[in-house]
């Protein structure tokens, strides 16, 4: 029995070995390397865009039209139907060719050159003021802008008025009328003065007198709205065609600091074009002299006319009320119209 017990036990270790063995022999044996592939990437060619050119359009070159209507008045109603005319042709693609009155209806002192208004005043781009004595030569054969069988009557104003004005003309072409006022406003803005007026800001104070002259100084709010400017230190620049009566407003407002204007008609524009606001001591409510250039430029401007007829409202009254034109009804009116001047003359 002792010897099958050594026999069983030789056995078990000689399995044991041989397993053993086998294990080492596993272990020992090195991986076979896998097969590696190298691919070598081409880098591909850019890519072309292929595009097809936009045709380039040429704009259209403006319209050459004509506004044959001889006016000859004042210089306010030359500008006022010029500045309208220039805001049609902004708005249609035309430069409009205007003829220009030299003589005048109200004597030698109402005559105008038309070389001396645009050395001092230059054209908006759209429009151009042409002699009487050249017009009809130089316009030949172009479209004719008409004023007559129009909605509104081409006078009185409200050819000067934007907010109407377009009533007041037929042209030769339809426009688009919903942009008119735009249009109008644009080439004020850019109208540039070839002698930029003083940078200091101002107001100006327009005494109107000759046929529209009322000594009556209760009749205005002037000498109130003077002494609200002059209080909140904007200068004042007197610009008349009736020294005395210009003269006889500043002494009821106690005298207040004033420059005075020269007399040049053409100066008195270009400083009426680079105010502040404008006072306007005018009869009836109305002078185109002042009105004209403080509508194309943006300039808030009072009349101070307290009596029944009142230009500015028959303007309101057609559909024609504007931000630039304010009438004198109260205190009320004159400290909305300091504080818009006072505002644009910081701008």
């Amino acid at each position: 029995m002792i010897v099958n017990m050594h026999r069983i036990t030789v056995v078990a270790t000689c399995v044991m070995l041989i397993h053993f063995a086998a294990f080492e022999v596993f272990h020992a044996q090195k991986p076979v390397p896998r097969r590696r592939v190298v691919v070598t990437l081409q880098p591909l060619a850019p890519a072309v865009l292929v595009t097809t050119p936009e045709p380039v359009t040429e704009p259209e070159p403006p319209k050459r039209w004509k506004y044959d209507r001889r006016v000859c008045s004042g210089l306010g109603d030359r500008m006022c139907l010029f500045f309208i005319m220039a805001g049609l042709g902004r708005v249609a693609n035309a430069v409009v060719y205007v003829r220009f009155c030299h003589s005048g209806q109200h004597g030698p002192g109402r005559t105008y050159d038309v070389d001396r208004y645009k050395a001092a005043l230059g054209f908006p781009e759209h429009a151009i003021f042409v002699p009487d004595e050249v017009f009809d030569s130089v316009t030949a054969g172009m479209e004719e802008i008409r004023s007559d069988n129009t909605e509104i009557i081409a006078n009185e104003g409200y050819d000067c008025c934007y907010a109407i004005g377009q009533k007041t003309f037929r042209a030769p072409a339809v426009f688009n009328t919903s942009d008119f006022t735009r249009a109008y406003q644009e080439e004020g803005r850019e109208w540039a003065l070839p002698k930029p007026a003083p940078k200091d800001p101002y107001v100006i104070l327009h005494v109107r007198g000759d046929d529209k002259q009322d000594m009556n100084i209760n009749d205005f709010c002037t000498v109130e709205a003077v002494r609200a400017v002059a209080a909140v230190g904007l200068r004042i620049v007197v610009v008349t065609d009736d020294r005395s009566l210009a003269d006889s407003v500043i002494q009821h407002a106690n005298n207040v600091p004033v420059y005075a204007a020269d007399s040049d008609v053409y100066n008195n524009v270009a400083l009426i074009h680079g105010a502040a606001g404008v006072l306007q001591h005018a009869k009836d409510g109305w002078s185109s002299f002042s009105s004209s250039v403080a509508l194309f430029r943006a300039i808030p401007l009072l009349n101070t006319w307290r009596g029944g007829f009142n230009r500015i409202r028959e303007f309101e009254r057609v559909g024609g009320k504007t931000w630039e034109l304010r009438t004198c009804e109260g205190a009320v009116d004159i400290g909305s119209f300091v504080t818009d001047a006072l505002f644009k003359s910081k701008r």
